[in-house]
């Protein structure tokens, strides 16, 4: 943002206003309880009243966290590590997303990892939500295809955990098929030109959608499964999602099969196939378009250790994403998923 003249723009636009704009740089990677922590004292240091996040799901959700608490006596840590509820409201918070795909702009969570305790938890209240969303498909122009790339897989993923989930409704799964569908449009635009602005605009509302829908309606196992990986491994979160997405498909198919035929064809299936086989094409959709953009087809070759599994599945026990998924899951499933995706 201050590469491509964002922030001075702001800076030039507040100052007009006779307004002063404090910015936190967030470190690379995802955000992690230290950030919140140092964001909220920058806040209370200079009696931010409002806070802004522009950027991808990770900024947002740092911004997110830290407005929520920057008017509060407890630090994040006490509301992360005793479980203790968000009180009451925080500072309004206006969201900017520079990427696409993780819907985090209309979600009342925030992600954050705890490198402490190795945890990637959310931090979830009604109190979170953004008063203002300002989607921009010209702020998303300069962002390279590898990263535009994740964050995509990311909201394709959540699109179909959202509507194949246990919580999904005639309200929510509309949502998930038209994000899916707004998502993949997008992505086969932007392989033709990365600087197409219409591409760009389908992206992000296709984000939005998903947003909706998967808040409403929860997610999956992907989702339960990869927070733990993201928590002890420097991974892009999409790619986790991503690579996991076939392996749960496989273990759902006897009982998702009718609505994963439905998610088959607005990738392009064209036959007119029984449920079982429309599946099975949808996941070898998949994996082809994981070989098309060089994308790793299991764990091991993205650095996971087969040691850690035992971790990651005790800590995806806890997660509401696993809870949600329309094929119950105990310690033994996850772990025989973690193996075959391997």
């Amino acid at each position: 943002m201050k590469k491509i003249g964002v922030l001075n723009f702001l800076r030039k636009a507040f100052k007009k206003e006779d307004l002063e704009l404090k910015v936190f740089y967030k470190d690379r990677g995802e955000p992690t309880l230290e950030m919140v922590d140092a964001a909220q004292k920058m806040c209370k240091k200079f009696g931010a009243d409002t806070v802004i996040g522009i950027g991808g799901g990770s900024v947002i959700d740092l911004a997110k966290a830290t407005s929520g608490i920057a008017n509060k006596e407890k630090s994040i840590y006490e509301y992360m590590y005793e479980n203790i509820p968000l009180e009451s409201e925080g500072l309004p918070f206006i969201a900017v997303p520079t990427t696409a795909g993780t819907g985090a702009e209309v979600t009342p969570n925030a992600v954050l990892i705890s490198k402490e305790r190795k945890f990637k938890k959310s931090f979830r209240s009604n109190f979170l939500f953004a008063k203002v969303v300002i989607l921009d498909p010209l702020l998303t122009l300069n962002l390279d295809f590898k990263s535009t790339l994740y964050s995509v897989l990311d909201g394709i993923v959540q699109a179909i955990e959202s509507y194949t989930s246990k919580n999904a409704s005639e309200f929510t799964q509309p949502l998930s098929i038209e994000s899916l569908r707004l998502l993949y449009k997008g992505l086969k635009g932007l392989l033709k030109n990365l600087s197409d602005v219409n591409s760009r605009k389908e992206l992000l509302y296709g984000s939005v959608l998903g947003g909706i829908a998967l808040f409403n309606a929860r997610l999956g196992a992907v989702h339960g499964i990869a927070h733990p990986i993201g928590a002890l491994y420097n991974i892009p979160h999409g790619l986790i999602c991503s690579v996991l997405l076939p392996y749960v498909a496989e273990y759902n198919l006897e009982v998702c099969a009718p609505l994963y035929k439905k998610i088959a064809k607005v990738l392009g299936l064209k036959k007119d196939l029984k449920n079982k086989e429309a599946s099975l094409w949808l996941i070898r959709k998949i994996k082809s378009l994981l070989r098309k953009f060089n994308i790793p087809q299991n764990l091991r070759d993205l650095g996971v250790n087969k040691k850690d599994f035992d971790f990651i599945a005790k800590e995806s026990l806890t997660s509401g994403s696993l809870k949600a998924n329309k094929k119950p899951l105990g310690y033994s499933d996850v772990i025989k998923i973690l193996e075959k995706a391997y």
